[in-house]
């Protein structure tokens, strides 16, 4: 057996644990356990720490270069996309908003990466930071209702859980195994990703009244992300290495 390297050890790491936690989480739907703590403030604590993540979400899809050296994989702001520049077609990365750069697009436009943005107007966009981006709003809006407006999901739990459940599952297993070039499908699995983690918050938080496992919960959620967000980088890393195009996209894995 080919001794692993120590990315991909880190890599089956980060897999191992996401897929324990998601495991975890299903343990109250199969077991109907009932955990109570009186805790007064519970869902303001939860609402509130959980809609800052997903505003942190919202924000960082526009701002990846300041974090894209967590992934090891810096972006190279200043490229040269050998296909545009044949074709005689420029597509904007991005758009300034009140003097604030935001960059909606920051992939090579080589062909390894046709599926991973879209075009619209004079703009291109990544198909996975825009589904991720929609996901966090539909979840920003949840959490509102949910915890601030008391919106109950009723008898729905267990449905609630492993729709949730599923969604996070799909979203790890699109970046495992296979590279999706339906830009459509890339877009809902990043969508569902993300608003399956509002799922399981709120079937957590609705079955065991619990503020430690709700705040252990949204941990599991940002968990996955990065675990989702590493994976997808490795992705990329692979396209870059296997092309003949010199753009340098993204610096190659060591």
């Amino acid at each position: 057996m080919p001794k692993m390297s120590s990315q991909q050890l880190y890599r089956f790491f980060l897999i191992s644990i996401s897929f324990f936690g998601l495991v975890f989480v299903m343990l109250p739907a199969i077991y109907r356990l009932q955990i109570e703590e009186n805790f007064q403030w519970r869902k303001l604590v939860v609402g509130s720490i959980y809609g800052l993540v997903c505003l942190l979400g919202i924000t960082a899809v526009f701002f990846p270069s300041h974090c894209s050296t967590v992934f090891q994989a810096d972006l190279i702001e200043n490229r040269t996309d050998p296909i545009a520049a044949k074709s005689g077609k420029t597509f904007r990365k991005t758009t300034t908003i009140l003097g604030l750069r935001i960059r909606h697009g920051h992939h090579s436009s080589c062909e390894g990466f046709t599926a991973h943005e879209f075009q619209f107007a004079d703009k291109t966009f990544c198909t996975a930071c825009m589904g991720l981006f929609l996901g966090a709003i539909f979840s920003l809006v949840g959490t509102i209702a949910y915890f601030y407006l008391g919106w109950n999901i009723g008898e729905n739990i267990a449905l609630f859980l492993f729709v949730g459940v599923a969604s996070i599952g799909l979203g790890l297993f699109q970046y495992m195994f296979f590279d999706i070039q339906w830009r459509v499908v890339r877009l809902v699995l990043n969508v569902l990703f993300i608003v399956g983690t509002f799922f399981v918050v709120t079937s957590i938080d609705t079955a065991l009244n619990s503020l430690t496992l709700d705040l252990f919960v949204i941990f599991l959620a940002i968990f996955w992300l990065f675990t989702r967000i590493v994976l997808s980088k490795h992705i990329h890393s692979e396209i870059c290495q296997t092309c003949s195009s010199k753009c340098q996209g993204y610096k190659r894995e060591m």
